[in-house]
């Protein structure tokens, strides 16, 4: 059973990260959407990441643009290394090789490939770190036909890599599949990321990369997660979501209305996620949420919600069709309905 909120990963969490134990605090009330963060006292800053948002907030001090420079080249060499293609990257060195030979790769590119194997068997596929020709077919068409899927479904296999400790390789073992992170790799930036900030000294920090973010601790101090509205909101009042902190993985719609998660693409139908309308996960390991939240998309509330419940130390909540909410056992009790107070309709209240 995940564990009860906030207990193991929820009383004193320490993000852990790929390579070691991370923590921080995070400031008093302040939810995680850049409008409260820029009004406290924190220092924000953003760019564009291998084509998604990266966005650090860390306490505003005189080193405070330093520590930012920092973070954000921390995911910049993450991205140059992993990604599935260009030169200069070790991943695409190994998908040039793909049905031809095993190519060495550093140790924590092992690690991370060796976890994106094991999340593949633990969510029964919903997880394939080589399914980017069926999502890449999806974003360029609609209605892509059907055999235009089974063909993008054939350069998959994730049964064909193999990670060989010994000789410290990776290898495809057939042409025309090819490795792809995705928002695992990119978690693995923010894990990379958060751990230089720590080992800097920093103790308040909140790294946001897509729709995954890394939220600091602070011991009494809780972040507010915005939720959708749904069935029995009242008006000027919103849902909210308590977290002491963590990684905190969120799929939602592209286009920020109601309705199946279009954007979310089963790896193993070659077809979009038609049953949810939101997924969040929250994990004390950034690179095990992202995974989950597409395992929770994929798999649907029921099964998906099974597969939740037997990690230690992962929570998450669903939004379906209807707009209700379905939770975790740790999460139940840290919902909210609260009123918005002196602020527009739609807008949530300064802290």
């Amino acid at each position: 059973m995940a564990s009860s909120w906030p207990r193991s990963l929820l009383v004193r969490l320490s993000i852990a990260m790929v390579f070691g134990l991370l923590g921080a605090c995070a400031p008093h009330g302040a939810a995680p959407d850049h409008k409260n963060v820029e009004r406290s006292s924190w220092f924000s800053v953003g760019s564009d990441e291998a084509g998604y948002p990266l966005r650090i907030h860390l306490h505003a001090d005189q080193s405070s643009e330093t520590l930012a420079s920092l973070a954000k080249s921390a995911v910049q060499e993450v991205n140059r290394r992993i990604a599935p293609r260009g030169e200069g990257s070790v991943l695409a060195g190994v998908n040039r090789e793909a049905g031809q030979l095993p190519v060495k790769v550093p140790e924590d590119l092992r690690v991370l490939v060796r976890r994106a194997l094991a999340f593949y068997v633990l969510t029964e596929g919903a997880v394939d770190a080589t399914a980017a020709p069926v999502r890449a077919l999806w974003s360029k068409d609609d209605s892509p036909p059907s055999q235009a899927i089974r063909e993008a479904l054939d350069k998959q296999g994730s049964d064909l890599i193999d990670v060989d400790e010994f000789e410290g390789t990776l290898h495809v073992k057939r042409a025309g599949v090819s490795l792809d992170l995705g928002a695992l790799g990119r978690a693995y930036a923010l894990s990379v990321a958060s751990e230089r900030l720590v080992t800097a000294g920093v103790e308040r920090f909140r790294l946001d990369y897509g729709q995954l973010s890394v939220l600091g601790y602070d011991d009494g101090r809780l972040w507010k997660l915005p939720l959708p509205d749904g069935p029995g909101t009242p008006a000027r009042a919103h849902r909210w979501v308590r977290l002491p902190g963590g990684a905190v993985s969120v799929l939602a719609r592209s286009d920020g209305g109601r309705g199946p998660l279009m954007n979310v693409i089963d790896p193993r139908s070659g077809s979009p996620v038609r049953s949810l309308n939101y997924v969040l996960v929250v994990s004390s390991d950034p690179v095990q949420s992202a995974a989950i939240a597409q395992a929770l998309a994929v798999l649907g509330r029921t099964r998906g919600m099974e597969v939740v419940e037997t990690l230690e130390g992962v929570e998450g909540l669903v939004i379906d069709l209807a707009g209700y909410v379905h939770a975790s056992t740790g999460l139940r009790t840290e919902l909210l309905q609260e009123p918005i107070e002196g602020a527009p309709e739609g807008q949530a209240p300064s802290r």
